[in-house]
C-alpha cells in the first residue's frame, strides 16, 4: 500500500461517525433548541400576515340572506314571481355568473356593498321583470329608492359585458348557417337566409329641452316620444345581434344602414358554408329577412323583402303568396319581441329610468 493512501486511511479510521456520536443530554438539549429556534421564526413570519382566511367562492354562495328569506317564506313559486326563474334556473345563471362577478365586483378601494352579489342578482332580476319605476321594488326589499337604485345599476355595469360576451356574441357564433343546417333549423319559405332583422320602439318620458331636441324622439309611426332597437335573430329564436338605441324619429332603413358593417360582416358565408343548399348558387353572401320599412338595403346585402302594391294597383296573387311566406318566416323576430315585452317590464313598460343606461338593460335580453 501506498504511504499517502495508507495515511488518509488511518486519518479518516479516527474522524468519528455519526452513529458513533454519543446522544448525550447536553448535545439532545441544543437540537431542541435549535428546533424551537426554527418555531419562533416561523411563528413569527406568520404573525405578520392576517390570519382570517379570504372567502372562497363557496363561502360566498352561503352569504345570501334576502333569496334565502324569500325562498323560505314564499317557496320556488314566489321566485318564479319574482324573476320568472325557477330556483334551481336561479341557481344554473348564479352558477354561470358566479366567478365573474366575485372577480370583477365589489373589489378594489371604496366602499363595499353591504348586499351580497347573489342577493343583488335577485334584486336584479326583480327590478327587470317588474320595474316601471325604482319605488316600488325598492319596497319589496324594504330599501330606499336611491340605494337600491345605485346597487342595482352598478351591479348591471359589472355584469353588462359578460352577459352580452356569453349569451349574445357566443350564440352568434354559436349559430352560423351550418349549425342551423345541421340541426333542421332554416327558415321554412326561405332556407337561404340567415336571421330576421326588425326594429322595436319602446315609449320613454317625454324628453326634457328645447322642442327641437324633443322631437327627436317622437316617432310618427307610434304617435309617441321613445327610442327604437334592431334586433336580428336566427331561426331557432335566438337574438344574434343588438344595436344601440336610436331616437323614435329614425327609421328602420337609417338604422340598418348607420349598423351595415356588422351586417355585411353576419350575412358572408364562412368557410365550408359555401356547398350549402342555396336558392342563388354562387351567392357569397347568405340574406336577411325584413320588412317593408327596410326597402333600399338589398342595394348594399342580400336581402328578402315583400313587395310593395304599385301605385293606383295591386299586387297578384303570386305576389301576395311571396309576402305571406316572408311574413311567415319573420314572425320569429316579433315572436321574440313579444315575449321580451311579456316577460320584462323594463322592456314594455314606458322607461322611466336613466337614459344613458338604456342600452345596458336592453341588451341583457338578447
Amino acid at each position: 500500500m501506498l504511504p499517502s493512501v495508507s495515511r488518509r486511511s488511518s486519518l479518516q479510521a479516527s474522524q468519528p461517525t455519526p452513529s458513533s456520536t454519543p446522544l448525550t443530554t447536553r448535545v439532545i438539549s441544543q437540537g431542541v433548541a435549535l428546533l424551537e429556534n426554527l418555531d419562533q421564526q416561523r411563528y413569527a413570519k406568520r404573525a405578520r400576515y392576517s390570519t382570517v382566511l379570504a372567502d372562497e367562492p363557496d363561502d360566498l354562495d352561503l352569504n345570501s340572506p334576502i333569496y334565502d328569506s324569500f325562498l323560505a317564506s314564499q317557496g320556488a313559486e314566489g321566485i318564479v314571481t319574482m324573476t320568472n326563474f325557477s330556483a334551481s334556473e336561479f341557481n344554473l345563471i348564479w352558477t354561470e355568473v358566479r366567478q365573474y362577478v366575485f372577480r370583477h365586483w365589489n373589489v378594489g378601494s371604496g366602499r363595499k356593498s353591504a348586499v351580497s352579489a347573489r342577493d343583488l342578482l335577485l334584486m336584479f332580476f326583480t327590478s327587470l321583470k317588474h320595474c316601471g319605476t325604482w319605488d316600488v321594488v325598492a319596497a319589496v326589499f324594504k330599501q330606499k329608492p336611491t340605494t337600491f337604485e345605485k346597487r342595482v345599476m352598478s351591479f348591471l355595469i359589472v355584469l353588462h359585458p359578460y352577459l352580452m360576451r356569453t349569451f349574445v356574441t357566443a350564440v352568434e357564433q354559436m349559430w352560423p348557417m351550418q349549425a342551423l343546417a345541421e340541426s333542421g333549423h332554416r327558415f321554412k319559405h326561405f332556407p337561404a337566409a340567415w336571421y330576421a332583422t326588425d326594429v322595436t320602439f319602446q315609449q320613454t318620458n317625454v324628453p326634457a329641452g328645447a322642442y327641437a331636441e324633443k322631437k327627436l324622439y317622437y316617432s310618427g309611426k307610434h304617435s309617441l316620444y321613445g327610442h327604437n332597437v334592431e334586433v336580428s335573430v336566427v331561426p331557432n329564436g335566438f337574438a344574434i345581434d343588438c344595436t344601440k338605441f336610436y331616437k323614435g324619429s329614425v327609421s328602420d332603413k337609417t338604422i340598418f344602414d348607420e349598423n351595415i358593417d356588422s351586417h355585411l360582416a353576419n350575412l358572408a358565408k364562412r368557410t365550408g358554408e359555401t356547398t350549402l343548399e342555396d336558392s342563388e348558387p354562387g351567392m357569397e353572401q347568405w340574406a336577411v329577412l325584413a320588412d317593408k320599412g327596410y326597402q333600399g338595403i338589398q342595394h348594399n346585402v342580400r336581402a328578402v323583402l315583400p313587395l310593395k302594391k304599385p301605385v293606383g294597383g295591386i299586387l297578384t296573387f303570386a305576389e301576395q303568396a311571396k309576402n305571406d311566406r316572408i311574413a311567415s318566416d319573420r314572425v320569429i323576430v316579433e315572436n321574440y319581441f313579444g315575449r321580451l315585452k311579456t316577460l320584462w317590464a323594463t322592456c314594455s313598460n314606458t322607461y322611466r329610468w336613466s337614459r344613458k343606461s338604456y342600452d345596458i338593460v336592453f341588451q341583457v335580453w338578447p
